[in-house]
């Protein structure tokens, strides 16, 4: 049996340190290209001035053996000069994972690297670069990803990135927003992908449990190529949601049962693969920062509510810690948050919540909401806790100090869960149509209202500008400005985006809501049949203009350019949406705006294979918007290619 030591050992064993130096020996062993030794690739993230994290997976020449080999690092495609050479060797304890932590490298800097086994076994070349420095007016370029199920999808974007960096059009880094894997394996007709656990001898659950269980899944998710190529070119900056551990998760507490289960020790565990499989740097980063390298600790599930419960929490939810800055030039701040493991548990308890609304976590009413979130802080209490929180204090200090301290052009904050305010203005739990003000989902800031009126309070007080929320989580890509039609107006703007393969927030939405109630009203105000047969995603128009006026639309015929300029919006902080749509965003910073190009690729398109025989598939529509530095507020999206409905592309 493996001890809490022996892991300790083994993890720090695979983590090394590497500084840049010039000049090495050649080696004695020809060398040959064998990915079937690096079946996961090469990876690299958190780029800093002087330094970058580099990862492999190294299988051994023997089944349960050690792998060793070695780290090579160059400034030129063909090695000749080499600035980096590293020892490195790994074993079952970690999955044969490697990580090196490479300082003493230059600010911009472009990097090659790759792998090689004792036995000359090479890896794939790997491309990476370090971050400009501090002061380094130049240009940002990157993308922005959430949410990669494997099974309901393929990666058709990471493809189209990679079919247009080879045009030129390259990217500084890739910002992967959460939902990295899914913790659970659907079994049932219809998918894209077909995934299984490793046979067993007994019965198990649908979702992960075991360690070994993550680990299958963050080798599966990184057998798919064009995944596997884009971790290879660019360097990912990565958070992690609430599927790297369990659906819908807070702290260690999982709610497959809405009531919740202690989960402790699936936590401790999904943050081990999460540190064995993602390249982050975390500890010894530079200045202000809470990130905490993983560490290993022996935990029970218990409830939380009991001393060894609540000390079992707290062991798991710091066993890894995440929330780090980074720099990009004068350009860019890049606070990444962790808005699952310290957050408060959803507001209304899920008995409640299963009186007001079909999910204890969708369509529940605001005003309700608001009151369960304030605890003891409400004018009507009607919980004894306190004022519910998504960061818990100390990470929220921390993000509003950093952000404080910032003088870069841009602040962008990376969460996992939209910050927006969206809600319906109607539910239905009673098989009819009730107008009353429902949040379409608590799992995100919606359910936590009072902390987001306060950071974006303090965003206002102390005059910071330029502040960009990037997150995913929702499956559909939305722009708001942040704060308008709250109590402490516009004070930041927010770009939402897709899932790379996940089912978009539209079907899974229609899904749910024509099963319950398949006629009438209701399932009409979240699609209906198109002039082809297609499902148009009426859902658009009930988020942006209400029930009301979509049911009347419904019945007259969709709206024209005229009639949507001169009705009343809802949510109007909503800029943009699109909630039938898949892909990914790239995103500019300059000196005087921030510009996001938003990439849709179709239903239809997850279902196509990537086959790299057959040509890459280009996105079906785009929209662009951009952010004028010194205000929060944004463009009005423009359309390309076609727009979602019900925009014109007038």
């Amino acid at each position: 049996m493996i001890n809490r030591r022996t892991l300790l050992l083994a993890l720090s064993a695979t983590t090394f340190a590497a500084t840049a130096r010039p000049a090495f020996a050649a080696h004695a062993v020809p060398s040959r290209l064998a990915p079937d030794v690096y079946p996961q690739g090469v990876a690299s993230g958190d780029p800093t001035e002087d330094g970058i994290v580099l990862w492999t997976r190294m299988l051994p020449p023997e089944a349960g053996g050690t792998a060793s080999g070695h780290l090579e690092v160059a400034t030129d495609a063909g090695f000749a000069s080499l600035i980096v050479e590293r020892a490195v060797e790994t074993g079952p304890d970690a999955d044969y994972t490697v990580r090196v932590v490479v300082d003493g490298l230059q600010p911009g800097q472009r990097l090659y690297y790759r792998f090689l086994r004792d036995d000359g076994a090479m890896s794939p070349t790997g491309m990476s670069r370090t971050a400009p420095a501090a002061d380094s007016a130049e240009d940002v370029q990157f993308a922005f990803a959430s949410c990669q199920n494997f099974q309901t999808g393929h990666y058709h974007a990471y493809r189209h990135l990679l079919t247009r960096g080879e045009d030129g059009a390259d990217l500084d880094f890739v910002l992967f927003l959460g939902d990295f894997i899914y913790e659970q394996i659907f079994a049932m007709s219809g998918l894209a992908r077909d995934l299984a656990w490793p046979e067993t001898d007994g019965a198990r659950t649908d979702h992960a449990v075991t360690l070994d269980d993550y680990r299958h899944l963050y080798r599966t998710y990184l057998s798919d190529p064009w995944l596997q190529r884009a971790r290879g070119r660019w360097p990912f900056l990565s958070i992690w949601d609430d599927h790297e551990f369990s659906n819908n998760s807070w702290q260690s507490v999982s709610t497959y049962d809405p009531a919740g289960t202690p989960a402790q020790e699936r936590k401790m565990a999904a943050n081990q693969a999460w540190f064995e499989y993602i390249p982050a740097r975390l500890s010894g980063l530079a200045g202000d920062q809470f990130a905490r390298d993983f560490e290993l600790a022996d935990v029970a599930n218990a409830a939380l509510d009991t001393p060894e419960g609540a000390a079992a929490n707290e062991t798991a939810t710091h066993s890894l810690v995440i929330p780090r800055r980074l720099r990009w030039g004068a350009r860019l701040d890049l606070f990444l948050t962790d808005s699952r493991s310290f957050r408060s548990e959803h507001p209304i308890p899920p008995e409640r919540a299963l009186e007001l609304s079909f999910h204890p976590h969708a369509i529940l009413p605001v005003e309700e909401v608001a009151r369960w979130d304030a605890g003891r802080a409400a004018a009507d209490p009607v919980a004894d806790r306190p004022v519910g929180t998504m960061w818990g204090d100390t990470q929220k200090a921390w993000l509003k100090r950093s952000l404080k301290q910032s003088d870069a052009t841009w602040k962008v904050c990376a969460l996992s869960v939209p910050m927006s305010s969206m809600t319906l203005d109607y539910t239905f739990v009673r098989h009819e149509i009730e107008p009353v003000e429902t949040a379409m989902n608590i799992d995100a800031f919606d359910g936590y209202p009072a902390e987001r009126l306060e950071f974006l309070r303090y965003v206002q007080a102390e005059n910071i500008e330029n502040v960009v929320s990037l997150t995913g989580d929702h499956h559909m890509h939305f722009s708001s400005v942040l704060g308008e039609g709250l109590d402490c107006g516009p004070s930041a703007n927010e770009f939402a985006v897709a899932g790379i393969s996940s089912t978009n927030y539209f079907r899974v939405f229609d899904l749910h809501v024509r099963r319950l109630y398949p006629d009438g009203m209701i399932p009409r105000l979240f699609s209906d049949a198109g002039p082809g047969g297609e499902r148009v995603a009426w859902l658009n128009s009930t988020i942006l203009y209400g029930h009301a006026r979509t049911a009347g639309w419904l019945e007259t015929g969709a709206p024209d350019a005229e009639a949507l300029t001169t009705a009343e919006r809802r949510n109007t902080g909503l800029r943009y949406l699109d909630s039938d749509a898949y892909g990914i965003a790239l995103a500019r910073a300059t000196a005087d705006r921030f510009d996001v190009e938003y990439l849709v690729f179709t239903h239809e398109d997850m279902m196509r294979p990537a086959h790299e025989a057959e040509p890459a598939i280009a996105p079906a529509r785009r929209t662009r918007i951009t952010v004028p530095s010194g205000r929060p507020e944004q463009s009005a999206p423009e359309f390309i290619g076609g727009a979602p409905f019900p925009y014109t592309a007038d």
